[in-house]
């Protein structure tokens, strides 16, 4: 499991005590200060805030160093539900890729129109260009066979949001098997959310990555 995080100790001691014992768990602190902390994790800590995307890769990194099998994303923010997104491991029985979505069931509370426009748009752009149906590809919620992460080249991709993106069409385009399941997730000041201005830059980035 790998939780990207930066700063919001509260959210990530929640997000811990969530978590079943005995899991295997890669903490990514992208530079926060304080430095976070956690017990019974692994902690790597970048010196700086060097981006979202660079602390997946950080953290995917070390999990198949470790050894894994089965990656699971966690947000350190604790904005997914975390049963949830453990349960996208599971859904690897049948595919390479489980992501999680917005709207295979009612939308979360508090998702605010524009995002839910963009995220619809864009997702519909994708499904046109790589001959998909998905709802959502651009949910935060994701879990990935070790093998697929292997094959994908991730270290070359962003280090900023546009990574999550990236993967998702490179999984698509390597021919893995992709399925969504419903994930619950919240909105809100207690979340840490792409303003409008970079969510723009990232759609931006999208289109000309798909185009």
């Amino acid at each position: 499991m790998v939780i990207p995080a930066l700063g919001m100790q509260p959210a990530l001691d929640f997000l811990l005590g969530a978590i079943p014992p005995g899991l295997d768990v890669y903490l990514v602190d992208d530079g926060s200060w304080p430095p976070l902390e956690a017990r019974a994790v692994t902690i790597i800590r970048h010196s700086r805030n060097r981006g979202y995307g660079a602390a997946q890769k950080t953290g995917y990194q070390a999990a198949l160093d470790g050894g894994a099998g089965r990656v699971v994303l966690l947000h350190g923010d604790a904005q997914y539900d975390v049963a949830d997104t453990l349960a996208l491991a599971l859904a690897l029985d049948f595919a390479d890729v489980a992501t999680g979505s917005r709207f295979l069931d009612s939308p979360p509370p508090g998702l605010p129109a524009w995002r839910s426009l963009g995220i619809r748009a864009l997702t519909s752009l994708a499904n046109l260009r790589l001959g998909t149906s998905h709802s959502d590809l651009h949910n935060g919620a994701r879990a990935f066979r070790a093998g697929l992460l292997r094959r994908l080249g991730f270290q070359d991709f962003s280090d900023d949001y546009l990574f999550d993106h990236q993967l998702m069409c490179a999984a698509i385009r390597a021919g893995a098997r992709l399925v969504e399941r419903p994930v619950r997730m919240k909105y809100g000041g207690d979340v840490l959310s792409i303003s409008p201005g970079r969510a723009l830059r990232y759609g931006l980035g999208c289109l000309r990555s798909l185009l």
